[in-house]
């Protein structure tokens, strides 16, 4: 075996500029991310030349976990006293509670610095030193790395002092300020349990003489009370033993209001684990302020589906117009807002799709998991999210750096419910990812406990639309929602193919040749009527060299009759937008579909007044902007 020889290439040949060139490179999503998984951080909201009186710090952003501020100064050099200064100036203009210093070479002196000042300050702020080098085999483009010289010695922090009242938000302050008075109370009455320090959380934790459970103090701000739980982490005998309370004669009555309108089964189990693994639910990245979050469009549409499939009954007797049974019935709770603004969009749009005023009522409510502190509802709906391509997020970090937030997230997560809870996610890759964390272990028990249901398989079918007669054929543009397997997918597509107004567009990021011999003629009679349809497609750049051919001749046949392309690289899309009215999402690749993929996907008509539905895809996709390079690129072309 032939072996290359690793290289070191001067940094300054790859970024001359230490401004235009560095930290424009590493404010990219990429390239921040990697810096973040060297820091065990995960960075968002990046802000670049930020002023500090009349000086400028390089990028400032944000811990996505912890909130916490991070400072980064880059120096493509040998350390110096001067910028260790401007540093130390930055962080406390900024009030930074991590700082990074990444350079060229770290002399020992300022080495030294650095563990000292991580040694001589409180845990209030953490200093990095991190030097960047590059390296290549051969002729390969050259590989940056960033090496850490120094780090905290125990980057496990605690809450920030919170001298500074003044700073924090009103609901943080009252937090601060209970908890204090509860503090000086306890003190007052003889210490009956040990107190800690008063902080911003709306919990405090207090030790019960045992390590298998510990009374938690929630305070929930939105209803104004105070709820009190015992919270047994693992121990499933002690929870058998406490389990009694659940045949209280007033639970009773109420669990038996609940399977009198409930549309599932009565099962033993009061938690369902629904498996998108099959559906092959792949998350986009979304652009959040100067940073990135996600959203999975289609396990979105199955939360949705399934939150409504339990409520058939109760909307079909129309029990949601009794004054009594007001109030939410589903709660839907997702940890990242892009997902959870989806998830609003999707419900209102069923609500009007089965002829509800969404304006009156609640009985389906999203929120992230932060927003229903202290919220219950008799159905609960937690969607993980997280699936393909991102393997790196917050949720797979471990505990020790994220100062065990996403444990108590996930707490909070599966207690909202008062009879179900059905957890929705990618299992497998979820646990392929997160190793030694809290999800790891919320999903390793749940994975042992209870039955993994096949979403394609089981619960599909439940939303599956009948074949299309041919007056669905001549009408398929005004129906609602239907989730279909690839055996219809064609006949409803090319329902829509024929029949639609004014502009598709269509991200597929494969095409085969069969596939577009099928649909060119009616592509060609709508274009011929003046309507407009734009492929989304992976760039010809990404294409391998035997299939590059392949590709060229598909595009080629696409623009001969006027279909606009566009590439995108790295797209994993499959999504189809219509009208500004129907919108199809899923696994499918329309361009190249075969029959025998196994994929499904969902049509959608946005029936809402405003389509706030269609509206919050073409802002997720930059459907405009797409549109507007177009029209710019056909000018050029002239």
């Amino acid at each position: 075996m032939k072996l290359g020889k690793l290289q070191e290439v001067d940094i300054r040949k790859i970024w001359a500029h230490e401004q235009y060139d560095f930290s424009k490179w590493l404010a990219s999503e990429s390239n921040i991310q990697e810096l973040g998984d060297t820091l065990g951080l995960s960075l968002t909201d990046i802000e670049t030349e930020k002023f500090v009186g009349s000086y400028r710090c390089d990028i400032l952003c944000k811990d996505e976990v912890t909130g916490k501020t991070v400072l980064i100064e880059n120096q493509l050099e040998q350390t110096n006293h001067d910028h260790l200064g401007k540093l130390i100036t930055y962080a406390s203009g900024l009030d930074a509670a991590v700082v990074v210093w990444i350079v060229a070479e770290a002399k020992q002196e300022h080495a030294s610095a650095i563990d000292w000042l991580n040694l001589h300050t409180d845990d209030s702020i953490s200093f990095f030193l991190i030097e960047i080098h590059a390296y290549r085999i051969g002729n390969s483009d050259p590989a940056p790395q960033f090496q850490i010289v120094q780090q905290p010695n125990d980057f496990v922090k605690t809450v920030k002092t919170l001298a500074k009242n003044a700073e924090l938000s009103k609901a943080e302050s009252c937090r601060v300020e209970f908890w204090t008075q509860l503090n000086d109370y306890i003190d007052e009455h003889g210490k009956p349990f040990n107190k800690h320090k008063a902080t911003t959380d709306h919990w405090y934790n207090v030790a019960v003489g045992s390590s298998q459970c510990y009374v938690s103090i929630e305070l929930v701000n939105i209803k104004h009370f105070i709820r009190v739980g015992l919270y047994i982490p693992d121990n499933k005998d002690l929870y058998t033993k406490l389990k009694s309370y659940d045949m209280d004669p007033e639970r009773e009555k109420a669990r038996e209001a609940f399977y009198s309108w409930y549309s599932g089964k009565k099962t033993q189990d009061h938690i369902h684990l629904i498996d998108t693994e099959s559906l092959h639910a792949w998350v986009t990245g979304i652009p959040q302020a100067k940073g990135h979050s996600r959203l999975n469009a289609f396990s979105a549409a199955v939360d949705v589906a399934l939150a409504f499939k339990c409520l058939d009954n109760y909307i079909q007797d129309r029990l949601y117009e009794i004054k009594e049974n007001k109030g939410t019935k589903v709660l839907i709770v997702a940890p990242y807002k892009p997902h959870v603004t989806l998830l609003n969009k999707l419900i209102e749009n069923e609500y009007w799709n089965r002829g509800i005023d969404p304006e009156y009522h609640d009985m389906v409510r999203a929120g992230t998991i932060h927003s229903f502190q202290g919220s219950e509802a008799d159905i609960v709906i937690f969607d993980l999210v997280i699936d393909e391509p991102h393997y790196k997020a917050g949720l797979f970090m471990p505990d020790s750096e994220t100062k065990s937030d996403n444990r108590k997230m996930f707490n909070v997560a599966v207690t909202r419910a008062r009879f179900k809870l059905y957890v929705v996610g990618d299992f497998k890759y979820c646990q392929s990812r997160a190793k030694g964390n809290a999800l790891s272990e919320l999903l390793s028990y749940l994975t042992g406990h209870y039955i993994k249901v096949d979403a394609k398989k089981h619960l599909i079918p439940k939303f599956m639309s009948a074949p299309l007669s041919n007056v669905a054929f001549a009408n398929a543009h005004e129906t609602g929602s239907v989730i279909l397997k690839e055996d219809m997918f064609h006949n409803y597509f090319f329902a829509d193919v024929q029949s639609f107004k004014h502009s598709m567009i269509i991200y597929s990021p494969f095409m085969t040749e069969n596939r577009i011999s099928i649909l060119l003629p009616a592509f060609y009679d709508a274009i011929s009527e003046g309507k407009k349809i734009i492929v989304i497609t992976k760039p010809l750049s990404e294409r391998g060299t035997k299939e590059l051919p392949h590709y060229k001749k598909c595009e080629e046949g696409l623009r001969n009759i006027g279909v606009s392309i566009l590439h995108k690289k790295g797209m994993h899309e499959k999504t189809i937008l219509i009208d500004d009215k129907v919108i199809w999402i899923g696994s499918l690749n329309a361009l190249s579909y075969t029959g025998n993929t196994g994929e499904t996907m969902e049509r959608r008509v946005d029936n809402s007044p405003e389509h706030t539905l269609i509206n919050s895809y073409i802002k997720i996709h930059d459907i405009k902007y797409l549109i507007e390079a177009l029209s710019k690129c056909k000018r050029l072309n002239g």
